[in-house]
């Protein structure tokens, strides 16, 4: 799959059945988180963007590539506001990739549920230079002990800067690779340390509750509900640390990404 690729995609689109819409790929491995409804937390995957119309109703449809095989599965939308108005296409949708949702699809079918692995760190959204070159990363605030994060050689102020030779460009790049890696599969992280590029393996052989606990989504609603509201634009200290698997930010209708289905 390409960026320029042309695409359909069909659904329901506001009770319009079996509604074809076509457009291009606009990008691939585009961090978009939605929230999960039932957790209450949110969920990054790495989509490919598309700028076909997608509107609620579409989500859980198939997108096909010019060959009609399905490259994935309608999610979700970008918005100019995420709250208390109806949300429509503005050509910025997305859809999850097909070889994560057969991945998934066949756990489910063979277990009854998805295991979720997670590295076991916290991260924070900067930029590091190595061999002369400036670039975006995942800075670690901190590694949790017997964490696959800790058994690969992680450190803290250690930056991921690629999963597999794919970039890391900021925390919700690197959460959605994870997202997207099978128990007990293996990866290698490209680091910058100390001014130096190195390349270690980890191996996910944790599952997410294992290693992280208590997602810090459910820990920020019950600090929240101790605390009075920020006002929009002011900013603690800990609003770039995100754990591994989950972050939390203030919710706000200053645009975003809406699931219209709750897909997953």
């Amino acid at each position: 799959l390409s960026v320029g690729e042309p695409v359909m995609a069909i659904g329901n689109p506001l009770g319009y059945d079996d509604t074809a819409t076509t457009g291009i790929v606009s990008a691939l491995n585009r961090p978009v988180s939605v929230m999960d409804n039932q957790s209450r937390s949110e969920i990054v995957t790495n989509a490919v963007q598309i700028d076909a119309a997608i509107n609620p109703g579409n989500s859980g449809g198939p997108t096909f590539n010019a060959a009609g095989k399905v490259i994935g599965i309608n999610s979700s939308i970008a918005a100019t506001s995420a709250q208390g108005e109806t949300t429509g296409s503005i050509g910025i949708g997305f859809a999850i990739p097909a070889n994560l949702v057969k991945r998934v699809v066949t756990e489910i079918i063979k277990n009854g549920s998805v295991k979720h692995v997670a590295l076991g760190i916290m991260i924070k959204s900067t930029a590091v230079e190595s061999e002369g070159i400036t670039r975006g990363g995942a800075q670690i605030v901190s590694v949790n002990q017997g964490s696959p994060a800790e058994k690969a050689g992680l450190k803290a102020n250690d930056t991921i800067v690629a999963f597999d030779d794919k970039p890391v460009s900021n925390n919700y790049a690197l959460l959605g690779y994870v997202r997207a890696t099978a128990f007990n599969q293996k990866a290698t992280l490209t680091i910058v340390r100390n001014g130096n590029t190195l390349k270690l393996q980890v191996t996910f052989n944790q599952e997410e509750a294992a290693v992280n606990g208590t997602n810090k989504q459910e820990k920020k609603l019950k600090k929240n509900q101790k605390k009075p509201s920020k006002k929009r634009g002011s900013k603690s200290d800990d609003d770039d640390d995100d754990d591994l698997q989950q972050r939390g930010d203030d919710d706000g209708d200053d645009g975003g990404i809406f699931d219209p289905f709750g897909f997953w």
